[in-house]
């Protein structure tokens, strides 16, 4: 039917600025922070608002920090015992000073138990919470003590705008790079969201009992030609054609952890209609997934075999499949191959609530991954996103300057003398000489992006890779050459979770887990691109994995 449509729009930023406020951090200070500490000061100093804020550190006690400048010395600020009910009370008075009609965001940083829990229900149970004020709560949960349910019973006690800006965001796995990409993505909820007004009234959830005719700037909405009559909105005066709005991956995706969000809040208060709720997201999220399916051929829930449990022949048979495509299309195809992941994680945690199984039933760990899902990656895309002292933005930079430098450094069609790899049957010239790469490497928004699909090509090694080794590459050990399979690509090797075993005849195999590109003189024309950061950042990848 052509009047059947599908629609996802997010509700624009107002025109009248952003609506000033207080900041408010409470910043856990005890011991364990200790090697943390350095860091969270350097970055906390970037970027948290210091007009209108207030910076509390604690550990046995509050401390009021009047520069709102965290010294890198713990010392300074705390260093002992965790107390944190003391430091809300720190913040409820810092509430009843504020007027009501100012809004306060309030980060809370932590990463560990309070002390002395015996006495923490009734410790918490004086506090006041929001106090009528407009109070945004954001965590920052570092590493697996960080104490998941104390803090959403502090958010439920404190949060009482925008219902789906994340609870938490945890970092699995502790770097620097990782603390300023939670900062990046935390600091546009540091300023505060006005609502917009939406004509006619849509529901923000599939499961909410009225339509809103306000929605908070920013806000994802998902629209059914089965819910909605017309085809036009207006939203904050702007009309918008819905028809000119169809779900794309990206936006099934923040729709999807916005539901995510939303329902595991709600199951942490343990909702009489919780399941119900959870059926409409989960009916909502099915109709998106089979709009794909019908549309486009794309199954969102399509299972894919991890890395490093692919076995060497399925390796070749996906490196094969990818080596039909263009760079440009290899990146597509990565995106989509990965977005896959987090729709189905998305689909298979509201499927859980469905059922009856919220977060309470869960470890403080696990709870505070299930939580923090729209705002965590898995253990290999954060580790490989959060190489050491480089940001995403960063990155997009050194990406820019490299296909500047592509387009000055025209190859010329002289073929090379370095061998193909025996798997993707390319040298790294074919590689750039690819009629996608540019568009392809454009396409790139991260390192990780970049490694997946940029192949570094070279004599196939066995190399041991000591402890300290992402602290020194040079403590690489080269143990043996290939002698059969001479060259291998690190495309491949991600693949196999660098860790390919090859056959060499009559039964016998040899291991390669790492390459080495070597070129002759008349390779000259790539020396440009071989000498920039790009393929710096690739073989530092190839050698730490990281």
């Amino acid at each position: 039917n052509e009047s059947d449509f599908l629609s996802i729009v997010q509700v624009p930023s107002s025109n009248t600025g952003t609506a000033s406020g207080v900041f408010v951090s409470l910043i856990d200070a005890s011991g364990s922070m200790g090697g943390f500490w350095k860091y969270v000061a350097k970055l906390y100093n970037e970027y948290a608002p210091k007009e209108n804020a207030h910076t509390v550190t604690f550990s046995g006690s509050p401390s009021i920090c009047k520069s709102n400048m965290l010294s890198e010395n713990i010392r300074k600020h705390g260093g002992g015992l965790t107390n944190i009910p003391a430091a809300f009370q720190q913040l409820d008075k810092i509430l009843s000073s504020v007027s009501q009609e100012t809004a306060v965001t309030v980060l809370f940083v932590s990463d560990g138990q309070d002390n002395n829990l015996k006495t923490l229900q009734q410790r918490l149970s004086n506090l006041k919470g929001h106090q009528g004020r407009r109070v945004t709560f954001l965590c920052l949960g570092i590493q697996s003590a960080f104490p998941t349910y104390l803090s959403m019973t502090l958010r439920e006690l404190y949060h009482n705008t925008q219902s789906s800006i994340p609870a938490l965001f945890l970092i699995e796995y502790f770097t620097e790079a990782a603390l300023r990409n939670k900062f990046e993505a935390m600091k546009e909820f540091f300023l505060q969201r006005k609502k917009i007004e939406v004509s006619p009234p849509v529901k923000e959830f599939p499961w909410s009992f009225e339509p809103s005719d306000k929605l908070y700037e920013g806000t994802f909405v998902f629209i059914s030609s089965n819910d909605f009559e017309g085809t036009e909105l207006t939203l904050g005066g702007e009309k918008i054609n819905l028809l000119e709005h169809p779900p794309t991956i990206d936006l099934v995706l923040d729709v999807f952890r916005s539901y995510v969000q939303e329902m595991q809040m709600l199951s942490l208060t343990k909702s009489d209609l919780l399941v119900e709720q959870a059926g409409e997201a989960l009916r909502a999220m099915i109709e998106l997934i089979d709009h794909f399916k019908e549309t486009k051929g794309i199954d969102l829930l399509k299972e894919f075999k991890l890395i490093g449990t692919l076995e060497t022949e399925e390796v070749q048979e996906e490196v094969e499949h990818l080596m039909k495509l263009d760079f440009e299309q290899r990146v597509e195809f990565n995106k989509l191959r990965h977005n896959q992941f987090r729709v189905k994680g998305y689909y298979d945690n509201i499927e859980l609530l469905a059922k009856g199984l919220g977060v309470q039933q869960l470890s403080e760990w696990e709870a505070a991954k299930r939580i923090g899902i729209g705002t965590i990656t898995g253990n290999y895309h954060q580790r490989a996103l959060n190489l050491h002292g480089l940001t995403v933005d960063a990155f997009k930079i050194l990406r820019n300057e490299f296909l500047e430098t592509y387009q000055n450094s025209p190859l010329s069609n002289t073929p090379s003398e370095q061998e193909e790899s025996v798997i993707t049957l390319e040298n790294q010239k074919d590689v750039l000489l690819d009629p996608g790469f540019d568009k392809g490497l454009s396409s790139c928004d991260s390192q990780f992006d970049l490694v997946e699909t940029f192949p570094v090509v070279g004599l196939a090694l066995q190399v041991k890779r000591p402890p300290g080794l992402d602290v020194d590459p040079w403590l690489i050990d080269v143990r043996s050459i290939a002698k059969h399979n001479k060259q291998m690509d690190s495309f491949s090797l991600l693949k196999s979770d660098f860790r390919m075993v090859l056959s060499t005849g009559s039964g016998e195999t040899e291991v390669i887990n790492a390459v080495l590109p070597l070129f002759t003189l008349k390779d000259g024309d790539m020396q440009p691109l071989l000498s920039h950061g790009i393929f710096n950042l690739l073989m530092t990848f190839v050698v730490q994995r990281n």
